[in-house]
């Protein structure tokens, strides 16, 4: 027994053992030795230390592993080519894929010019003059001078951005632009409708006037006058642009000063530059469309407004056939409606189908009295009655509700005024001080008026909001007046007191 308790001293305890690193490179190397641990408060903590062993289950952590070949970047389009106010003359090349979806943008390397529906006001946003000379388009859709865009560019430092919606700008990103203006349409204005035709299939719309016009792979000619209603155009006319844009920038060049001609000679040189650049020639071939037409009505100034269903029905039950439609309708303008294009519109109207989704399009309804008979005027009476109630009914709501946002500016404007008119002149109510001695001094009217005048609004709001809450009477009172009138002594005045204290029962 003696014997273990002195084995037991002498053993070592390995938690109490300290040790440096030059004495443990010099221990032998003993293989069944094994290096202390250390204490646990002396233990680093790891940065990915598992603690699902806290958890009442068991997280299993995956390595990351980073991988040092970066992925490419998906370059991102714009998407002012799925607006229907723009519309784009392309490179030669196969542009099959869409015809079936409508919705895919474009890339802007195969932009070679972009035709823009602008307004009557357009202007250079960096020289303000409405006349844009020579007028180039970034990415973004916003459009400039050329030789303002060049001057741009040289003064800029560091990353170029769009001087309006500060989008990257780059000299290589720029194409030629051909503005066309239009007229804001309205109800109750004359308008000119143009009958188009889509053969089924394809996105080429063409006028009902024109004859057959030669295509590429459905696609027309950037030459062709139906070729402003399409989207996508094969551009062949480089040559001419060329040539006129020549001559403009030399027609501005006597009126110009020294750094406006500095400017003006760059952009005639890039013309050189693209003058020597080759575009392959395409072949245009006359295809019959044996596939069938979709026939519809489009403003003649190529702006998405379409002919609304109902007229067309009318127009169909007058004529019976589509080919003989009016090619051009000049009439009154009763309703527009706004239309969000989705997956259904586009199965469901056939002169929405060439349209992108969510692309803005508008139903215009117009006056058919003197175009279609009388039977068939009183045939489609109903729905029409039906519309105009409708019409008649969203007009009221509109009314009220301007009536509505009126009333309530105009009430701001009041409150803006007092308040103005008390911060320019405020009226500040006398201070009160106490007399030395508790004398009542008797007002005349004359000083009550003068003090009353004194007071500010805001020290009248002040003394409302120090004034106590009314306290409600508990219990029914009419009830026990009718109660003491009953009675033989006669009515009394009941207090607070008698309103609240217990009642005992009978």
């Amino acid at each position: 027994m003696q014997d273990d308790l002195i084995a037991k001293s002498q053993q070592v305890v390995p938690q109490k053992f300290t040790y440096s690193k030059k004495q443990y490179d010099n221990f032998p190397q003993d293989p069944s030795y094994k290096k202390p641990n250390q204490p646990k408060s002396k233990q680093k903590k790891k940065a990915n230390s598992n603690a699902s062993g806290l958890l009442g289950f068991k997280v299993d952590h995956k390595e990351q592993i980073t991988s040092r070949i970066s992925k490419p970047v998906q370059r991102m389009l714009s998407d002012i080519t799925l607006s229907p106010y723009y519309r784009y003359s392309v490179i030669p090349g196969d542009y099959h894929i869409y015809h079936s979806d409508p919705s895919k943008p474009l890339d802007w390397d195969i932009i070679k010019k972009v035709h823009i529906l602008a307004d009557s006001e357009s202007k250079c946003p960096i020289c303000l003059e409405n006349s844009l000379l020579t007028a180039r388009a970034n990415k973004c859709g916003h459009y400039y001078c050329w030789p303002c865009i060049i001057r741009y560019l040289w003064l800029t430092q560091g990353t170029k951005k769009c001087p309006v919606c500060n989008d990257s700008l780059r000299a290589v990103d720029l194409r030629p632009v051909s503005l066309h203006t239009y007229q804001n349409v309205s109800e109750n204005m004359v308008a000119e409708f143009s009958l188009m035709k889509r053969p089924k299939g394809t996105i080429s719309i063409f006028r009902q006037s024109d004859q057959n016009e030669p295509t590429n792979d459905s696609f027309l000619s950037s030459a062709s006058p139906s070729s402003y209603f399409n989207k996508i155009s094969i551009y062949t006319n480089a040559k001419q642009d060329l040539i006129k844009d020549k001559q403009d920038l030399l027609s501005a060049m006597p009126s110009a000063d020294d750094f406006e001609k500095t400017s003006i000679q760059r952009a005639l040189d890039l013309l050189d530059k693209y003058n020597s650049e080759t575009i392959q020639n395409t072949e245009f071939v006359n295809n019959p469309f044996s596939c069938g037409f979709y026939y519809f009505y489009q403003l003649s100034d190529t702006q998405p407004y379409f002919l609304h269903p109902i007229n067309v029905s009318m127009l169909k039950k007058e004529f019976n056939d589509f080919e003989l439609f009016p090619p051009v309708l000049t009439r009154k303008i009763i309703e527009i409606e706004r239309v969000y294009v989705t997956e259904q519109d586009q199965r469901r109207y056939g002169q929405l189908a060439h349209l992108a989704k969510n692309a803005i399009a508008y139903f215009v309804e117009i006056d058919m009295r003197g175009l279609c008979s009388n039977s068939v005027l009183e045939y489609y009476k109903e729905e029409l009655v039906k519309r105009a109630k409708a019409r008649q009914k969203y007009k009221r709501i509109e009314n009220k509700i301007q009536a509505q946002i009126s009333r309530r500016r105009k009430g701001e404007e009041e409150a803006n005024n007092l308040l103005n008119s008390y911060f320019e002149n405020p009226v500040i109510a006398p201070v009160m001080t106490l007399p030395s001695k508790p004398e009542i001094k008797q007002q005349t009217p004359v000083e009550e008026e003068v003090k009353i005048e004194s007071k500010s609004i805001w020290s009248n709001f002040s003394e409302v909001l120090k004034r106590p809450p009314r306290e409600k009477p508990k219990g029914n009172v009419q009830a026990e007046l009718e109660k003491k009138e009953d009675d033989e002594v006669g009515p009394k005045k009941l207090t607070l007191f008698d309103l609240i204290k217990p009642r005992s029962n009978p």
